[in-house]
Order: C-alpha cells, then structure tokens, then sequence
C-alpha cells in the first residue's frame, strides 16, 4: 500500500515488501543505469536487485554478439528470415523493402541502426537540455530531473529506429509484420503477417508511439515513417472493414490514433480525416458480443466522450448514449450485481478492465460524468459489487474466467496484467476513484493491485522469457506503479517503475537481445500493446510522464488523469477484508 510515510507497502503485511522500496545502497545514481556491475556466473535480472549480465548459448557464449536483430528469433532460438531492409544508394529516405527483400537467405547480421551508439546518446540529451532551456520554467512540471533519465528516451529511441528500419514501404504508406495469434485448425496458433491498421496491435498504435517519439527526438527519419503510417492507416479507413466499433482492436480506435497522432504532430488534415471517420464509425450498429472495453461498446463510449468534449461534437455524445443504452439492454442482473456475457467466459461473465466489468464501469461513469443518468450510475455500481463479490482472498486476487483452449475445464488463473486480474481493475480504480469519491472500498482495491503489481516486477527477469509487453506483460505493472505514484505523490511509486526500466535495459538493451513480446512461443514483434512499440511508449513514460500519457487508461469525461486531485501524502488504507 502507499502508507502516509512509508514506501510501497503490500496489503495486509507489516512492514514493507521486501526489497522495495530498494534500500538506499542499491539504488542506482540519477542518470545511472542500476546493475552496471556485471559477472559471468549470474543470468537473471531482477527490477529491485543489483543484476549480472549473463551470457547465454552454448559453452556460455550469446548467440547474438555486437549485432542488432531485426525481430526475436523464433521459439526454437533458430534464425529469423526478415528483412533486412537498407536504404539504395543516394536514397534520403528511410529504409525501405520492396517485396523481393522481404526475405534473407544468409544468416550475416542486420544491417546497422544509423546514428546506434553512444554519439546518439549525447545527441539526445543536448538535444533535450536545449529544449527545456527554451521554454519557460512554468511549462516544465515535475520535469526537473528529466536530463537524469536520457537512458529511458535512449532505449526509446532505439526502438523507434528499428520500427524505421524494418517498415516496409509501398508508395508514400508502410506497414510492418508482426506476429499474432489467430485460430488455425480449432487452435490458437503463432502466425506471422502483416498488420492491419487496429491501436492495439496494428499500425494504429505504432503510428501513435511514433508521433510521441519524434516529439522528443526530432528525427527525420522516424517523422516520416510516422507519416507513411498515418496514411497506410487512413487508405483502410477508407475501405469498408468489420469489426468498426472497437477502440483497441477495432476501426473506432485506429481513426482516434490518426486524431491524437494529427494533434502531437501538428498535422490539422490528420486530425480532420479522423473526425470525418469517428462520425462515421460511431454510427455502426454493434454485434450483440461487442460489449467491452477492448473491442466493443465500451471502449467506443470512453473514446467518443473525450472526443466530444475536445472538439465540440455533440452528435458523437449522441451516438455515445446510443452504445450506453446498447450496455444496459445487454446486462444480466442478480440481486443487486451486474455483468455481461462476452461470449469469453465458460460459463461466468469475466471480470477486469479489457474484457470485464471493470471496463464497461469505467465507460458508464465517463458518460454520466458529463450527462448524468441514474441509469448508468446504478449499473456501474452494480458491475463493482458482482467485480467484489468474485474478488478471491486467499488469492488476494480477481479470477480469470476465460475459457482458454488447452487448459483444464476447471482451471482458475489469477493473473496480474493490464487485460485480466489486478493491475487492470487497480488502474480502473484510479479514474473511478476520481467519478465516484464516495466508493469506500475504492482504495482497498487499489491497496491489493499495487501489492500484486510489486509482486510482478519484483520476479527475477529473464531475457529468454520475461514478457515486457502491456497488455499482459510486467510493463503493464511498471506503467500502474508509474501512475500510481503520479497521483498520490509519491517517489515510491515512480522509483519502483524506474527500476523496471533499469532492468530492462540490463536484460535485453545493452546485450542487444531482442525484447521478448506478448506472443507466447513467437519473435519480437513491433506492434504497441504486445510488442516493442508499446515498450518504447512505457520508456516514454518513464523518461517525462506528464508529456506522454499512458495508453492503459481511456480517459473520457476530462480528456485526462486529473494530477492534483489526490493529496501528495493521500494514503492508500488496507482493506478490511
């Protein structure tokens, strides 16, 4: 818990977890990387623990030795077949692959990052102090130690390059290849195709980190594959596609990453094309399984609010009521709870943020924050008391009740991830703290997610199987630890997230091994919530969170998280349970 004046805590415990906070011996300098030390017996890492470098492969040796992959090698460690990119000669242009490139048949090493090294480094943060020279000390909030964390920005910088270098051009528009999962004979299976244009793992979200990229960098190169991106993104939008009414994985999400990508990057004809689609999109009748946050009704009323209000469009609060109504005429009730069926769960409706009731409470308090009905007010309470009548004790955790194919019938998993479990609900918790104050329980909640996100972060970190994506992955708990700590005011909270980033960068960064995604038994991939574009956006993150804010949280009613609205010394109490 986040005590009044002492560090993260966890719930119920006396005393402080563990090694977190990290006591003051280990904790690294400001602008230092923690673990520097390195020794060949050690090939763990760990978010709170001064960590060796091992090596892996075989008789100790990397695989991988001063060579930059372009993707994760297969499940196998084998070799990966990808582009490998480079730009013709007299080309000013980015990297580009025609069709006949898509594909290596040596195994020689990736084609080099322009600009890779320590020079790019010192140029970044000359380039960073400059700008924050030039702007009035008033603009910089809670940005005085910003100089101290270039390595965060360095590693997103680095991503940012390689999405550069591995886009494959057609015209003036790009995509990439990514891996998925997708059913195939009954089954999930990995595949490996292009993306299609969603936020959630489609060009939509890496155009997004892009354009909050260049914000920092300035890079040309980026700014371009930025824009190759938007367009590749505004050619589908165009087409008519199912799947219309999602914000993470469906259209209504790719046109608002082609409306916040236009107001980052100053471009007014993004910005306009993506209104024009909005109000397009959000005419669409929903399926009657499209419902939560993730994909359905839910996500589209967050994203619609916000977009409402920023810009003035009342048609688009119209179509928002519409989707809400579609919500209540779905919901199934008992005795005083509420929840949905998403066609998900084996037999039980699912809670958490994604797919839950966590989610689709979150989106009826965002519209009844600016046109209240009691009607949403009392369903949203209702899907909280069915979230705490399933909340397991003894787990200290909410259940997952997917029907996941290959498990037992009767298996029960309590996860701890931005989609299911704890870190999801406690970031819920954070906005309806703010829309319902007078929720009681509230904080106890947020009391469990935070000492289960520390549990998270503080596993050991390896660089053959530690998923780093947000979705599912520990970033989505660095990212809640990192907002956590935004809005209660405490270092804790920030500092815990800063060692994650260190940790990162000592397990697949500096030794150059590819960042193992949210693909299960597949390689690297570039996409933003299970891939390296959603790690380079948490590395924003750590590098200037009030200029970057998270993804994980769908802001409707005030267009962002309000920062002042929790004391600096506002505890987070116990619950009574």
């Amino acid at each position: 818990m986040l005590g009044r004046s002492g560090g993260l805590q966890p719930h119920r415990q006396c005393g402080r977890l563990s090694r977190s906070p990290l006591p003051a011996h280990c904790v690294a300098p400001a602008g230092t990387v923690a673990g520097r030390d390195r020794g060949a017996s050690q090939a763990r890492y760990t978010a709170v623990q001064r960590a060796a470098a091992g090596r892996h492969g075989r008789r100790g040796r990397s695989r991988i030795r001063g060579e930059f992959r372009p993707v994760a090698q297969p499940a196998d460690r084998g070799r990966d077949r990808r582009c490998m990119g480079g730009r013709s000669r007299g080309s000013s242009g980015p990297p580009r692959c025609g069709r006949g490139a898509i594909f290596d048949q040596g195994n020689q090493p990736a084609a080099p990052l322009p600009g890779a090294g320590a020079r790019r480094s010192l140029w970044l943060a000359c380039r960073q102090g400059r700008d924050m020279m030039e702007q009035p000390h008033s603009a910089l909030p809670g940005r005085a130690d910003v100089a101290a964390k270039v390595r965060f920005l360095t590693v997103a910088d680095t991503i940012g390059r390689t999405l550069v270098r591995d886009a494959i051009w057609h015209e003036d528009r790009c995509n990439w290849l990514i891996w998925t999962k997708e059913p195939v004979g009954g089954a999930f299976s990995s595949v490996y195709r292009a993306a299609g244009v969603d936020f959630y793992q489609g060009v939509g979200g890496i155009a997004l980190f892009l354009a909050q990229l260049v914000a920092f960098t300035g890079d040309r190169y980026q700014r371009e594959t930025l824009g190759g991106a938007v367009r590749q993104v505004m050619a589908r939008l165009r087409e008519p596609m199912q799947d219309r009414i999602g914000l993470y994985s469906g259209m209504l999400g790719a046109a608002k990453a082609v409306i916040s990508s236009g107001e980052i990057a100053d471009e007014s004809e993004w910005i306009d094309f993506g209104l024009e689609q909005l109000e397009t999109i959000s005419r669409s009748s929903p399926e009657p399984s499209q419902i939560d946050l993730l994909s359905g009704c839910a996500g589209a009323i967050v994203a619609l609010v916000e977009i409402a209000q920023r810009y003035g469009r009342q048609n688009l609060l119209q179509e928002a009521h519409r989707l809400a109504e579609f919500l209540l005429s779905r919901a199934q009730h008992a005795r005083d709870t509420v929840s949905w069926p998403t066609n998900i769960g084996e037999g039980r409706n699912l809670l958490g943020l994604s797919h839950g009731t966590a989610g689709i409470a979150l989106a009826l308090l965002e519209l009844n924050a600016v046109s209240p009905d009691k009607r949403y007010l009392d369903a949203a309470r209702g899907a909280l008391r069915y979230e705490r009548q399933h909340f397991n004790a003894l787990q200290n955790n909410w259940p997952d009740y997917r029907a996941l194919h290959g498990a037992p019938h009767d298996a029960t998993s309590f996860p701890i991830a931005w989609c299911h479990g704890s870190t999801g609900i406690g970031l819920s918790r954070l906005r309806i703290r703010q829309l319902l104050p007078d929720d009681p329980q509230i904080l106890p909640e947020l009391d469990v997610a935070i000492a289960n996100a520390i549990r998270a972060i503080n596993a050991p970190i390896h660089p053959l199987s530690t998923d780093f994506s947000l979705c599912h992955g520990v970033t989505g708990s660095g990212d809640f630890l990192l907002l956590v700590g935004m809005l209660f005011g405490r270092a804790d909270g920030v500092m815990a997230a800063e060692r994650l980033g260190d940790a990162g960068i000592e397990a697949f960064d500096k030794p150059r091994l590819p960042w193992i995604c949210g693909v299960p038994d597949a390689g690297q991939t570039s996409s933003l919530m299970i891939g390296t574009a959603g790690i380079g956006h948490f590395y924003l993150r750590l590098y200037d969170p009030v200029a970057v804010p998270s993804i994980l949280l769908p802001i409707g009613a005030k267009g962002s998280v309000d920062l002042s609205a929790s004391k600096p010394d506002a505890p987070v109490r116990p619950s009574a349970n």
